[in-house]
């Protein structure tokens, strides 16, 4: 071979990035070089060179390379050796090159193997499942009846339960007996809230429901109450940026344990795919309660006792708010919400509860 073609062919290896690594040359060119092409004194002349600049930052910014290939990389240097060792010399001076074909089954068998191990906590799950069912079997929402899975009502339960359907009152939810936009109430004094929708009417069956979930330490009922929300709250939810629980004064949050529309904010964000933001609003003071006021000592006993929570006006400006309560009554404690809300900015607030207080002596 002349002088005249050795050097355009050394210029042609620098372009393709052929150095001392004939394994990172295959990855970076796309082409396989043959070790018997190579320059072996050059090579050997570049082995101990620092590497550069644009390598180092590939290096760096891998880090967040995804597992299977991470998992093709160990089975790589088991195979080969050598290419656990940046800048060493595979081919003709560090051992045999691996061609690409071997590194695509390699990457090919890491990530089947990746997925069977991802299967894995699911089938786990499941059984456990299973096991668990078999030794506590689901009951009813409502009462002690075996039902046949978890979050279910018995049918007689079911039949108890008076589920809210139209016509309804196009702002607070309220049943009504003829189709109208509005309620007299919302028609005379609207709400700050755009609207609100409840599953089930809140009467006996529904106390079964809710006091049990609200007073007597069953937070596992939230998944099963969450559920219920799914019908009369799936044009709310389709709206809505973000899910907001009504908010607990600490001194009763400390005697309760739990925040219950926090609860069931969360469960019917994991059901929906719909973000949460559990500690947006905070209870500023104490009321007493509200069970012993009507509207009006409500309203009174509420302003400026509902505010946000520093630091989250950010998410919640331009945002519209779905309000998640588990019973809503006059809607007083909905509608101070919804004035904080505003206050930061929320383009538009609705309301989602577990049950409508239709009849005044439910109150």
């Amino acid at each position: 071979m002349g002088d005249d073609e050795i050097e355009p062919r050394r210029t042609e290896r620098q372009k393709f990035g052929v150095s001392c690594n004939a394994g990172r040359s295959v990855r970076e060119s796309g082409r396989y070089i043959a070790g018997d092409d190579l320059d072996t004194a050059g090579v050997q002349q570049r082995c101990n060179r620092t590497p550069p600049a644009d390598v180092e930052r590939e290096t760096e910014s891998s880090s967040g390379i995804v597992k299977p290939v991470e998992h093709a990389r160990r089975e790589l240097v088991e195979h080969w050796p050598n290419l656990g060792q940046p800048w060493c010399c595979p081919g003709p001076m560090g051992g045999d090159c691996p061609a690409i074909e071997d590194l695509h089954l390699a990457h090919r068998r890491a990530c089947a193997a990746s997925a069977g191990w991802r299967k894995a906590p699911v089938m786990l799950k499941s059984l456990a499942r299973a096991a668990l069912d078999l030794l506590l079997p689901p009951q009813c929402l409502a009462c002690s009846e075996e039902v046949p899975a978890d979050g279910l009502l018995c049918v007689s339960c079911f039949v108890e339960t008076s589920f809210i359907t139209d016509p309804v009152c196009g702002q607070c939810g309220l049943p009504l007996a003829e189709p109208a936009p509005l309620c007299t109430s919302c028609d005379w004094a609207p709400p700050t809230f755009r609207s609100a929708r409840a599953a089930l009417q809140y009467n006996a069956a529904a106390k079964r429901l809710i006091l049990p979930f609200k007073y007597a330490d069953r937070p596992e009922l939230a998944i099963g109450l969450a559920r219920l929300l799914l019908r009369p709250g799936k044009k709310l939810l389709a709206r809505a940026d973000l899910l907001v629980p009504v908010p607990l004064h600490r001194s009763r949050l400390a005697h309760r344990g739990y925040n219950q529309a926090g609860l069931l904010a969360r469960a019917l964000g994991r059901i929906s795919g719909k973000n949460v933001m559990i500690d947006a609003l905070v209870r500023l003071r104490a009321t007493r309660p509200l069970s012993e006021l009507d509207q009006t000592g409500r309203e009174l006993a509420l302003k400026g006792a509902i505010g946000i929570r520093e630091g989250r006006e950010a998410h919640i400006a331009g945002r519209t708010i779905l309000l998640v309560d588990d019973v809503l009554t006059t809607g007083a404690t909905a509608s101070a919400c919804a004035d904080a809300l505003y206050a930061a900015g929320a383009a538009a607030v609705d309301v989602l509860a577990i049950a409508r207080v239709a009849e005044a002596e439910d109150i």
